[in-house]
């Protein structure tokens, strides 16, 4: 409430009056802190103590502790299956040319997988694929799981997960020299037979699977499969995306020559 004597001419607040209204609200928003902090401030630069350098150590020792603030506890988290777990071919033998993973996982996919839609497009359960491949020696999790979609991811992960490629990197240069375009058989007869054995065995079991796969699945093609498979399959490292542009669509048409023509390269 303001009363007559600090109503000045025309109805408005005397001067006096404004300027104590004013101290009176800069007493009531402005901290003794931050007021306190203000005037050292304003001191500190009129006498030119804090340079440009200062002030760049200032804020960023202010980054830092807020940098350390919303990262605490924190892990670095790396990619699942390249990089945490790496899988040998120890578990092939002469007896069990094709680990029983990986037979397991077929019968699965082809008993249950023949009208799924999408079939190896879609991806399964992490959460469950996870544990399944944690917990590789125990069969009963796998045997358990009943979407086709999780049999299929837990399939692409243990391929992508072993230490080397099933195709290796050189037979894989050797076919982007060759492959022109229109000789993709040519080129497949030529480094097959180069694939070490332990290697084509497991190979040959994935391609004549897909195989099957493409003709019991009317969602499924050749085609498809391949683009679906061929990360898992050569774990190829790209050093710009000009090479992935190139690359990969000749790697696509060898993978998918390979489950189309599996019959006769295996």
């Amino acid at each position: 409430m303001i009363d007559g004597d600090h109503i000045g001419l025309c109805g408005r607040p005397s001067s006096s009056f404004c300027h104590h209204a004013r101290f009176r609200v800069q007493q009531l928003i402005v901290p003794d802190s931050l007021r306190d902090m203000t005037s050292r401030l304003s001191r500190m630069t009129s006498n030119s103590v804090i340079t440009a350098g200062g002030l760049l150590i200032i804020v960023g020792v202010g980054l830092y502790f807020i940098w350390k603030k919303f990262t605490k506890g924190e892990e670095r988290k790396e990619l699942p299956y390249r990089n945490e777990r790496r899988i040998s071919f120890d578990v092939v033998t002469a007896d069990q040319p094709v680990p029983q993973f990986i037979k397991h996982c077929i019968e699965m996919i082809e008993e249950n997988g023949r009208e799924h839609r999408n079939i190896y497009r879609v991806p399964g359960n992490k959460k469950r694929v996870d544990r399944i491949l944690e917990n590789i020696q125990d069969s009963s999790l796998l045997e358990l799981e009943e979407d086709v979609d999780t049999v299929c991811s837990c399939l692409k992960a243990y391929i992508a997960a072993l230490s080397k490629p099933l195709i290796p990197a050189d037979q894989q240069d050797e076919f982007l020299k060759i492959f022109t375009g229109a000789n993709q058989h040519e080129a497949l007869m030529r480094i097959v037979p180069d694939i070490p054995v332990k290697n084509r065995n497991v190979l040959a079991s994935l391609m004549l699977h897909l195989n099957r796969i493409q003709d019991m699945n009317a969602t499924a093609s050749s085609l498809n499969l391949a683009i679906c498979w061929w990360p898992s399959l050569l774990h190829r490292n790209f050093t710009a995306v000009e090479n992935l542009e190139h690359e990969s669509p000749r790697l696509i048409e060898m993978i998918s020559a390979m489950i189309c023509h599996a019959n006769s390269f295996f």
